[in-house]
């Protein structure tokens, strides 16, 4: 089995100023395999996981044999135009290696023992009069690579209350006028009528409102540590996060009619799938779970669920029946004759008939409860600038441009109804008054024991993501896969774009559990493939054939964030701290690169390679005391098993001997001639040469760059303080052009423009609580940690099962397992029974829930009074 780094090599033509040669490259792969507490039924659910006999999209062994020589018409191919030889003509070969060691990898001298050992000894009475006197020495210099002018004093920390650190939550309740002029039905719980409204607005790419205070970010980027200042009553305090759920009822009878007409429309026979979308009540559990789980820590609960255009033949029927079932009220406050006035009146506007779960009273949804219930046809937008406009070219499937939609109004038209939950999860981000950062869950996905923030997102580290690296999800989407009525299809179809944009190669799959997604990279991604997203939202269906394809979103935008932190990492110190404001590496940046492998100054590329060997590192063994100075409370069922802040993602989390060692060769890595004193390379071009072309060396720098960093932090990659770069003034307009930090938003790397004019502007190192310089000028230290901040993530493991359910008998034996196993934290319970099946697993599961989250729960006020759960 293959690698989940085996890139698929591709080359990129990098000239040095004065001459040019080239290189040959190199692979590796290795096998990958792991095991963690996510328990998976044996039966699995073909839309949600494939079963373990089935893993055949990932496992071929025909994929592994021919990875690195394999062409795909979907992903470019380039060739390097230099070749690295020596005078005679041939290709080098046999030069020396330096092994570059990081810090606790190395062999010690006798004399450097005792040196040690005395210097431990002083260290240790100095730590003892510290804790006498008591002083907290925790916030001292870990890494030998920091300078004194990048250390922020305690003098610049803010003194003041946690309110001055970071804004408190505050909702925005008032309630939208459709809402308020929306019509209950009284005879049909299931339905609400919507008046035609417009699509609230929601703004693209703004400030991060969660993210901590620089100085804090400052010193745990560059050290590792907190500032003297940060306790429990000054630090920040993490915010809630919304909860986000899916819903869907397939016994409605206008559900089933529209989606008749949508599968007759694009020519789809559609046989068994309301068993897939039936209401057994689960989504009253699962919020109810949620809430009681994360208790204060919730934030807002958005429900999303499907609206349909009322038919003229529709009109009649309901809205008689809503008027006579308010008659009695408009009675008591009216004179008699306006019943019949209000029932005109109602008929002439124009209305969509919205779907409901059975046990929510529409009167909180005027009454400013935590729960919204949101609508189709208000999150299914296009990404649109500030100024409105909406890029509606796309390409079709020869790759011609075409203009396809004259409006958004029109490619909604083609959109809606939808009963493709792939689309529904790409336009999440447009969901009013969403969090930042936000978890959503299907609505049968349930939580079971009591679970912090820090079980979805840590305040340091990140968002949490979840993986197989057993389970390796291919670069390229096949085209028996375009109808593809389970999940790989658009897993594959997600990684194709993901290895344009960034390295191709196999990416690890997400187990089926609650994810934590960012609105931020929710609107990035819809940017960066704005067109193949827009046109997978036509797709009425999985089984469409419409497009390209469904693209998975969820974990479209999870690895988003994975190659973007490493393209920030290795963007922060080739670009702005090496490149610098002159953009140029020259004699200078190649000293700095000789000092980050360990090479002495004179060596040069006789040497011909580097073997960089990783460091220990107290990122996580450091976490628990760090969270516990600023008094934020840890994961209560979660395992860390790797930070961001040590690097980029490993391949075998279990076995770590497969990420302990890497060759930067230089004949892949480095241009011809690179250390001789007459050439200079250009900063961007050198980026993307070493990120994308030939990743492994991008990699390789990495891990150099975190041994460099010492046991904490990543200040090797940070450019110093006193770098400054003042913009032109033709920088400050543009598309997507903001306040926030962010590099190219273009779906190939070939196309995009690394450079510091390109990207660097005005005022994006301007944090909460400061001001712009005076001068114009850009800090790029703040700028890069700015940057850095949006894709810091966790690789975490959390008791979980996912349990596909074929009948009643097979789901008792699954809850009395589930009681008997109390580490379990999270669960799906994946209705796959036959669509002709009773009603005994709905009555058991139902049971189940009661028994379990039934009751009062002082917080949930959105339910109708006495609705049975059976």
């Amino acid at each position: 089995m293959g690698s989940a780094h085996e890139y698929h090599g591709g080359s990129y033509p990098l000239t040095a100023s004065t001459s040019s040669s080239s290189t040959s490259s190199s692979s590796s792969s290795s096998s990958s395999s792991s095991s963690n507490t996510h328990y998976d039924d044996k039966s699995h659910h073909r839309h949600d996981i494939e079963s373990l006999s089935s893993r055949k999209y990932e496992l071929d062994s025909e994929m592994d044999d021919h990875i690195e020589s394999e062409s795909h018409p979907f992903l470019p191919s380039f060739s390097l135009p230099w070749n690295r030889r020596d005078s005679g003509g041939t290709t080098t070969t046999g030069g020396r290696t330096l092994s570059l060691r990081g810090e606790g990898k190395g062999k010690a001298r006798p004399v450097l023992l005792y040196l040690l050992g005395g210097t431990t000894l002083v260290l240790g009475i100095i730590v003892l009069v510290y804790m006498i006197i008591g002083e907290n020495i925790r916030d001292l210099p870990s890494s030998l690579s920091s300078s004194n002018d990048d250390d922020q004093s305690d003098q610049d920390l803010p003194k003041a209350n946690p309110a001055s650190l970071l804004k408190p939550l505050t909702y925005n309740d008032t309630i939208p006028q459709w809402k308020l002029d929306a019509l209950a039905l009284p005879s049909d719980p299931t339905h609400v009528l919507l008046p035609t409204h417009d699509a609230p607005e929601i703004h693209m790419l703004e400030p991060l409102n969660d993210r901590l205070p620089y100085p804090l970010l400052e010193s745990y980027f560059s050290r590792g540590t907190l500032p003297k200042s940060i306790n429990r009553k000054t630090s920040p305090k993490p915010k809630p996060l919304d909860l986000v759920y899916l819903f869907v009822n397939a016994s409605s009878s206008y559900l089933q009619r529209e989606m008749d007409d949508r599968a007759a429309l694009e020519g789809l026979k559609l046989g068994g799938r309301a068993r897939h979308w039936r209401d057994n009540g689960e989504l009253r559990g699962a919020i109810r779970s949620a809430v009681q789980s994360l208790e204060d820590e919730t934030g807002r609960i958005h429900v999303i669920t499907a609206d349909w255009k009322m038919r003229e033949d529709d009109k009649a029927i309901l809205l008689d029946q809503q008027v006579d079932g308010g008659q009695q009220q408009l009675n008591e406050t009216e004179t008699n004759g306006n019943a019949a006035a209000v029932k005109q009146e109602r008929a002439e506007k124009e209305y969509r008939i919205g779907q409901i779960a059975e046990w929510l009273d529409w009167e909180s949804q005027t009454e400013g409860t935590r729960l919204k219930w949101h609508f189709h046809s208000d999150i299914f937008q296009l990404p649109k600038d500030d100024n409105g406009k909406i890029d509606l070219v796309r390409s079709d499937a020869s790759g011609k441009n075409s203009t396809t939609w004259t409006s958004e109004q029109e490619w909604r038209k083609e959109v809606l109804p939808t009963f493709n939950s792939f689309a529904i999860e790409s336009r999440l981000a447009w969901v009013e008054g969403l969090s930042e950062n936000f978890i959503a869950f299907n609505d049968d996905m349930f939580l079971l024991r009591s679970l912090s923030i820090s079980d979805f997102r840590n305040p340091l580290l990140g968002n949490l993501i979840r993986l197989d690296p057993g389970l390796l999800v291919k670069p390229v989407m096949t085209l028996n896969q375009l109808s593809d009525p389970g999940e790989w299809g658009a897993l594959q179809h997600a990684n194709q774009l993901l290895s344009t944009r960034f390295p191709a190669r196999r990416r690890m799959y997400m187990h089926h559990l609650p994810k934590t997604q960012s609105r931020t990279l929710v609107h990035e991604a819809s940017i960066i493939w704005e067109k193949e997203l827009s046109l997978a939202s036509t797709r009425g269906f999985r089984e469409s054939k419409k497009g390209e394809g469904d693209v998975e979103m969820a974990w479209l935008i999870t690895y988003l964030r994975v190659e973007r932190w490493r393209e920030a990492l290795l963007w922060s110190w080739i670009v702005g701290k090496v490149g610098g404001v002159e953009g140029v590496w020259d004699e200078k940046a190649k000293g700095e690169l000789r000092k980050v492998l360990g090479m002495n100054p004179k060596q040069g590329e006789e040497l011909e390679k580097v073997e960089v060997v990783g460091g220990e590192r107290q990122t996580l063994p450091d976490l628990e005391g760090l969270m516990d100075q600023a008094g934020w409370e840890g994961p209560k069922a979660s395992k860390y098993r790797f930070s961001s802040m040590d690097g980029h993602l490993p391949r075998q989390i279990d076995h770590p001997e497969v990420d302990a060692t890497c060759t930067f060769d230089f004949a892949t890595c480095l241009p011809g001639k690179f250390f001789d004193h007459s050439t200079t390379f250009s900063a961007s071009e050198m980026f993307k040469h070493l990120t994308f072309a030939q990743p492994r060396c991008g990699d390789c720098l990495i891990k150099a760059l975190v041994n460099a960093s010492g046991k904490r932090g990543i200040n090797a990659f940070l450019p110093s303080s006193k770098q400054v770069y003042h913009p032109s003034n033709e920088n400050g307009s543009g598309k997507w052009r903001r306040t926030e930090p962010v590099l190219p938003l273009v779906s190939t790397w070939t196309e995009a423009d690394f450079s510091l004019a390109e990207n660097v502007r005005a005022g994006q190192d301007v944090w909460e609580g400061s001001e712009m310089r005076r001068d114009g000028g850009v800090g790029l230290r703040k700028w890069c940690i700015k940057l850095l901040s949006r894709y810091n993530y966790v690789w975490a493991e959390t008791p979980s099962r996912f349990a596909p359910i074929h009948s009643s008998a097979q789901l008792s034996a699954v809850l009395n397992q589930i009681e008997h196993t109390p580490e379990l934290a999270m669960l799906c319970i994946n209705d796959d029974q036959n669509a002709k099946t009773n009603d005994a697993a709905r009555y058991k599961l139902g049971e189940w829930m009661e028994e379990r989250w039934g009751g009062e729960i002082g917080s949930v006020d959105w339910e109708r009074a006495d609705v049975a759960w059976t």
